[in-house]
């Protein structure tokens, strides 16, 4: 399969693949591909509400005020732009597929936590919600 889109680690290592399944009216539908977890401290927000399907494999998403949440198959959940997180793990030692259905981008991304640049944080990712309206 081909992948539209590879995001990386800071340290260049790859830890989610999307392929886009559908996209209209400023809305998708993709599949998500986690292959690792996100780097310890660097927590995130995303540009648009949406619903995940959790489809194989599984993990644990961490939130920036601590709270632990398990995403196991066949588990949904929606997300929201002001949701600060980062997946701490994956539940197996393997992938885990996820069916996102998302709506039009209406907020910038932001760059949280520790483990990313002081000159980063708290600021709007610059060009991560241009490339996300793409997707």
């Amino acid at each position: 399969m081909k992948w539209d889109r590879v995001v990386q680690r800071t340290d260049g290592m790859p830890v989610l693949f999307i392929k886009v399944l559908w996209r209209g009216w400023g809305r998708s539908i993709s599949i998500h591909k986690i292959v690792y977890p996100d780097v310890w401290g660097q927590f995130h927000t995303h540009p648009a509400n949406a619903i995940r399907l959790i489809l194989w494999g599984g993990y644990v998403e961490e939130m920036y005020d601590g709270d632990m949440r398990y995403w196991r198959p066949g588990m949904f959940g929606r997300i929201r732009p002001e949701d600060t997180h980062r997946i701490n793990r994956l539940i197996h030692p393997r992938p885990s597929y996820s069916l996102w259905l998302r709506g039009k981008v209406t907020h910038d991304i932001y760059l949280k936590g520790s483990g990313w640049p002081i000159e980063w944080q708290d600021l709007p990712a610059i060009g991560a919600s241009d490339t996300e309206k793409d997707l």
